[in-house]
């Protein structure tokens, strides 16, 4: 059996394209406040 350089590169785009996902996944943020504008102040009693 002999593959050619071609069928072996168009197979491996397939697998790769297949494999990567919707491109409109995005992870969860996890970051609720960035800027610590939202802060609390424990008192000191």
């Amino acid at each position: 059996m002999s593959f050619s350089f071609k069928s072996i590169l168009a197979v491996w785009c397939v697998m790769t394209l297949a494999l990567s996902g919707s491109p409109d996944a995005h992870g969860a943020n996890l970051v609720g406040n960035g800027q610590f504008t939202d802060y609390t102040t424990g008192s000191r009693e």
